[in-house]
């Protein structure tokens, strides 16, 4: 064999192994845990080929030394994880100081039935549980995360980066596509991540502060149990921004409950049925340049509103496009106070509430399909809350 044939060959022969890992990376090649409780797990770690579960448990499973304050890096190398259908998820991990994962992907194959030997299990895709402290971080980011209940599900974590991931759920059967329950979250964001097929696109249940969530693409289930469907749900928050995201479908596009200060800036929400933008308890915060259309064929069970508000006071709404609403453009109810809005153009509304929604009378109450302000009834009544400026309508302005 001469020379060159030799280093031919050679090529060849490398280019048949798997993908190594670079210096000063550790490989993971098959499912792993790592115990910090045993030994410093701090440093970078690769995969360096396919992996699937062999068994009912994690595929990288992760345990911190929270006294350690370990950090881990995790780049799937563009490979992909495939968990067992009964384990708890694919990636799971606890109580690191800081934990990053991207660039591969990851399914769990839950089925969301229950095992005749084990029960019920999660069937999560990533599961991070944090020591709820300010210095905790975890950043995921261009994953594909897939066919799980939770797909990405963060416990007690307070810092936090979700962006560019693409996120597919169980239909039908999963829960949330990025679930945040932590004791007080202090900043994080979730921004460019595409998300189809979860009961909940977003869910932030716990309190937090100074989270943005921006510019992602967010496909809400739409069928008879669309009221238990939401594009984004926020609870308990302060200083949030929701901004130019697209969610289309769901029960309500984007619910923000129990707020203050918070900014709803250029979104785009369609076919929802029950409300675009649904604030409860939501206080001070400024919605503006959003769209949203909720007229679906025939009549939406629980009225379509552009914006619904309830128990929600002192907000600003100007310059939105509420038009082509199965319900109202903006529906104030009488608990909602002091709320101004202007420079709106709402028109092709029906304003016809329909269905049994428990917010909701079985039968329009304002003449107007534009804006509807309980506190304004009888006509009479000037209403607790005001127009500023000129609203484009198709009928007369006003609250009724």
């Amino acid at each position: 064999m001469n020379r060159t044939t030799a280093v031919a060959l050679s090529i060849v022969a490398l280019a048949c192994l798997p993908a190594l890992a670079e210096e000063g990376r550790v490989p993971i090649f098959e499912p792993i845990v790592l115990d910090g409780t045993a030994a410093d797990i701090t440093g970078q770690y690769v995969v360096t080929r396919d992996i699937t579960a062999a068994s009912a448990t994690p595929v990288i499973r992760i345990i911190g030394d929270p006294a350690q304050a370990q950090n881990v890096e995790i780049d799937l190398n563009g490979f992909t994880l495939t968990g067992h259908p009964l384990a708890t998820a694919v990636v799971e991990v606890t109580d690191l100081r800081s934990f990053t994962l991207r660039n591969g992907s990851l399914t769990s194959q839950f089925s969301g039935v229950p095992s005749p030997t084990v029960g019920s299990v999660s069937g999560d895709v990533v599961t991070v549980s944090g020591a709820a402290t300010e210095e905790d971080r975890v950043v995921i980011e261009s994953v594909k995360a897939s066919a799980g209940d939770e797909q990405i599900q963060l416990i007690d974590v307070n810092n936090f980066a979700i962006r560019g991931n693409v996120i597919v759920g169980v239909d039908d059967v999963s829960g949330s596509g990025i679930e945040i329950s932590a004791s007080n979250v202090v900043s994080g964001v979730i921004s460019g991540n595409v998300i189809r097929d979860t009961a909940i696109g977003v869910d932030i249940p716990t309190e937090n502060h100074s989270v943005t969530i921006q510019e992602n693409h967010i496909a809400a289930k739409i069928d008879s149990e669309a009221f238990d469907s939401i594009g984004i749900w926020i609870q308990f928050s302060k200083s949030l921004i929701v901004a130019e995201n697209n969610v289309v479908g769901g029960g309500s596009s984007i619910a923000i409950w129990d707020a203050e200060q918070c900014k709803l800036t250029c979104n785009v929400l369609s076919e929802g049925e029950f409300s675009a933008l649904e604030l409860i308890r939501a206080d001070d915060c400024t919605i503006s340049g959003n769209s949203a259309s909720n007229k679906l064929e025939g009549e939406a069970p629980f009225g379509g509103h552009g914006l619904f508000l309830d128990e929600s006071d002192r907000n600003h709404i100007v310059d939105n496009q509420f038009n082509q609403n199965q319900g109202y453009g903006i529906y104030f109810l009488g608990t909602s106070t002091g709320n101004t809005y202007g420079g709106n153009t709402l028109r092709g509304n029906t304003g016809l509430p329909v269905g049994t929604c428990p917010f909701l009378p079985a039968a329009p109450i304002c003449t107007a399909p534009a804006v509807c302000d309980e506190s304004a009834l009888p006509q009479t009544n000037p209403g607790a809350n005001k127009s500023f400026q000129n609203n484009l309508t198709d009928t007369r302005q006003g609250p009724c």
